[in-house]
């Protein structure tokens, strides 16, 4: 399961998010997530950074959030 992904989505034309994601062989997760929305004329950006925990249990992956910040507006 450790290891490192990037990941793209977007909701239609107004909203896109992009996200970074190590996961980590002891059990600890970083993640990045890049969210736009709006169009040119009307456009927010927003990063967020969270860190935490993450295990496995029969196939499902849950993760625990130990801190999470905005890294810009």
């Amino acid at each position: 399961m450790a290891g490192k992904w990037d990941c793209n989505g977007r909701d239609g034309k107004s909203m896109a998010i992009r996200t970074f994601m190590d996961y980590r062989p002891g059990g600890t997760f970083y993640h990045i997530a890049n969210v736009a929305v709006g169009d040119r004329r009307g456009r927010v950006d927003g990063s967020v950074a969270v860190r935490g925990t993450w295990s496995r249990n029969h196939g499902a992956l849950t993760e625990t959030v130990s801190s999470a910040r905005k890294r810009s507006p």
